[in-house]
C-alpha cells in the first residue's frame, strides 16, 4: 500500500474504527513504524492498547522508543487539549516513519476555528512525508472541512443515514444515497480519487 490519507465514514456501530484498527496493524507490519492512536472518545476498540497519560509521552513513546501507543486527550473544548494535538501532529510533520490513526477527526478539525491546522497539513503532505494518516468519522459534514478531502485520500464508505453528509457523498463521489443508507454492518465501499489503484 501507498503512503497517504485515508478516511472511514460511517454512522455508529458500522464497523469504522474496526476497519481503520486493522488497516493501522497491517500498515505498522508493513511499513514497520510504530502507530500513534488519538483515542478522542476512549472507545473499546482501544481498550487493550497501552495509552500515554500526556501528548510528550506519546511522542516519547512512538519516535524514541518505537513503540505502539494510544492517546486521549481529555478535552476538545480545553486550549491545552487542542494544543496537545498541534503538537502531535507537528511531531508526525516533523519526525514522520509513523502509522496515525485519529478516531472521530471531525472533533479535531474546524474551519471555523482554525482548528486542525496542522492536522490538515500533514494529510496534505502524508505521501511525501513518508506517513499513513487514517482517520474516522461519523460526520463527514458540519465541522469536518472541504480541505481534509483536497488531497485525494482513499475513502471507505459505510452504512450513513444522515442527509447532509449523504448529499455530500452524492455530490462529491456521486454515490447512491438508498445504497449507502442499506450498507450490512463491516460493509464498505472504496472510492479512490487519485491515480493509484491499491486500497
Amino acid at each position: 500500500m501507498k503512503f497517504g490519507t485515508r478516511w472511514y465514514i460511517a454512522c455508529p456501530e458500522a464497523g469504522k474504527t474496526l476497519l481503520a484498527t486493522q488497516h493501522a496493524a497491517l500498515l505498522t507490519l508493513e511499513r514497520r513504524h510504530p502507530c500513534l492512536v488519538i483515542d478522542t472518545e476512549e472507545v473499546g476498540n482501544f481498550a487493550s492498547m497501552r495509552h500515554a497519560r500526556t501528548a510528550e509521552e506519546a511522542i516519547d513513546a512512538v519516535w524514541r522508543r518505537g513503540e505502539t501507543i494510544a492517546y486521549t486527550p481529555s478535552g476538545v473544548d480545553d486550549d491545552a487539549e487542542r494544543a496537545d494535538m498541534e503538537t502531535i501532529a507537528r511531531a508526525v510533520k516533523e519526525r514522520r516513519r509513523v502509522v496515525l490513526l485519529v478516531d472521530e477527526a471531525s472533533v479535531w478539525l474546524s474551519r471555523s476555528t482554525g482548528r486542525g491546522t496542522t492536522l490538515l497539513r500533514v494529510m496534505r503532505t502524508a505521501r511525501h512525508k513518508g506517513c499513513d494518516v487514517l482517520l474516522t468519522t461519523q460526520h463527514l459534514t458540519g465541522d469536518v472541512p472541504a480541505e481534509a478531502f483536497a488531497c485525494a485520500p482513499i475513502v471507505y464508505v459505510g452504512r450513513t443515514t444522515a442527509w447532509p453528509a449523504l448529499e455530500r457523498l452524492k455530490l462529491q463521489y456521486r454515490l447512491d444515497p438508498d445504497t449507502v443508507q442499506k450498507l450490512p454492518q463491516f460493509q464498505f465501499l472504496v472510492l479512490n480519487p487519485g491515480f493509484s489503484l491499491d486500497a
